[in-house]
């Protein structure tokens, strides 16, 4: 989560609200929203120095805006560009399937149907998202002078990648346990 609000805070400032909030939209795939590791995760950044908190008050709301610091974007650039690698991606679920014949037959199916279910669920939620990105930020990217529009065309051509991936992913977990229900419910 740590490099993820640097990042976000390498695009904007932003307040803890805006993070959290944006991290629970988007990153859902990728790391967890709960408000206790985030408020963990920002002392820990800021009590490193990577950010800095600027307190002040809007319509009588105590608020924090969030800044990545010197420090902090060496520290994104240098996670930025490590290497990628497929080992560090885990999925928890494909242990329970992998224990999944220890259950008694009669719980596994309505087990794995309430998950594809909930992945179901998750792709509407990106489809729409993706939606909903093309049709107000891309338009905003026309209008922004030339030398700002190189690179919000290439943080928005990636960032959609990243939606993109995370839609066939979804469905490619509904689509494989689709066919392991199928399977079970005729055997």
């Amino acid at each position: 989560m740590n490099n993820i609000i640097l990042g976000l805070l390498m695009i904007k400032s932003m307040t803890g609200y805006e993070i959290r909030n944006y991290i629970k939209t988007n990153f859902s795939m990728m790391c967890s929203d709960s408000a206790g590791s985030f408020q963990v995760a920002l002392q820990k950044l800021q009590g490193a120095g990577l950010i800095e908190c600027n307190e002040y008050v809007e319509k009588g709301v105590n608020k924090k805006m969030y800044t990545i610091t010197d420090i902090g974007r060496k520290q994104f650039f240098t996670w930025e560009e490590q290497p990628m690698s497929h080992k560090k991606a885990k999925n928890i679920e494909l242990a329970k399937l992998f224990f999944l014949g220890i259950l008694d037959k009669e719980k596994r199916i309505p087990l794995l149907s309430r998950y594809v279910q909930e992945l179901s669920a998750e792709k509407q939620l990106f489809v729409k998202l993706k939606k909903d990105i093309e049709q107000s930020i891309a338009p905003q990217l026309q209008q922004i002078s030339e030398n700002a529009k190189i690179m919000d065309m290439d943080m928005y051509k990636y960032q959609m990648m990243t939606l993109d991936y995370g839609i066939a992913a979804i469905e490619f977990e509904i689509q494989w346990y689709s066919k392991i229900i199928a399977d079970n419910q005729s055997s």
